[in-house]
């Protein structure tokens, strides 16, 4: 399913000397087509990605989960570039959720602190409540003790005690749900290759269930999705580009075709 089938700057004149529109790679995008349900943009660190990707966020409204501080900032910055572009839609997903790899350790943080914040409640309560009868004491734990079991039974296990590939895995496949659009920001900075493709497995399953992605990522497993539509940023330019073509994935080939070649070369001098 494809909701979101394009972007493209707006007809009126808009001031491009602030981000992100001061940037000559998002200020060149004139319209931006997504013509598969994965659409995935490559780039070189610095590239203009993530900017990209911000963008679109702010276009379509996704929300953005882990971090509501970061999800203002974002919004406040891109306010003018949201001015400048539009968003075509063929019409609009149920849902329209934003990731980044870097709000998932924000997420668990903040979760740990609610966490923590609900059995401090609840043994205020019992000390408070000393003497009074249990139906009271349980009338006001009530609350507290319901979400409590709310954060635990969101996940399969607890997020804090897995690993940070493992528990960004479980965090992403509970916000999956049929018929929406998915941002995500380099997925990969927190999963080993397997699990990257055990995420490309999940976007997979998800497509069937109609639902559209939209994936910045240097991940050459990522980048290997099958029928995406792929988008490179080159020399400041976004282009339509192929798996075979991209820079980092002929050197990634090279390097591992023959890693002596390169590793000679350490410490040799310019």
């Amino acid at each position: 399913m494809i909701y979101l089938r394009a972007i493209k700057q707006a007809e009126t004149e808009h001031a491009h000397d602030s981000y992100p529109l001061s940037l000559p790679q998002i200020a060149a995008i004139e319209r931006l087509e997504f013509s598969a349900p994965v659409t995935l943009i490559a780039g070189d660190n610095g590239s203009g990605k993530t900017t990209l990707v911000e963008l679109i966020a702010a276009l379509t409204g996704a929300i953005r989960i882990g971090d509501a501080r970061s999800d203002r900032r974002a919004h406040s910055s891109f306010s003018s570039a949201s001015r400048a572009f539009r968003a075509e839609f063929s019409h609009k997903p149920k849902r329209s959720f934003f990731f980044l790899a870097e709000d998932f350790t924000r997420y668990i943080d903040a979760r740990e602190d609610m966490m923590r914040e609900e059995q401090a409640e609840m043994v205020r309560i019992s000390r408070e409540y000393e003497g009074r009868s249990g139906y009271a004491k349980a009338l006001a734990s009530m609350p507290h003790a319901s979400g409590l079991h709310e954060m635990k039974s969101m996940y399969s296990d607890e997020l804090s005690q897995q690993s940070h590939g493992e528990g960004y895995i479980d965090f992403f496949g509970s916000r999956l749900n049929a018929q929406g659009l998915y941002l995500m920001d380099e997925p990969e900075g927190a999963l080993s290759y397997y699990n990257q493709f055990v995420l490309m497995n999940m976007i997979a399953d998800a497509v069937k269930h109609d639902c559209q992605f939209i994936i910045s990522t240097h991940s050459p497993v990522l980048l290997a999705y099958p029928d995406a539509t792929l988008y490179s940023f080159e020399n400041n330019l976004l282009r339509e580009s192929s798996f075979r073509a991209l820079e980092n994935i002929n050197f990634l080939r090279d390097f591992l075709s023959e890693p002596g070649r390169y590793l000679r070369r350490l410490g040799e001098d310019e």
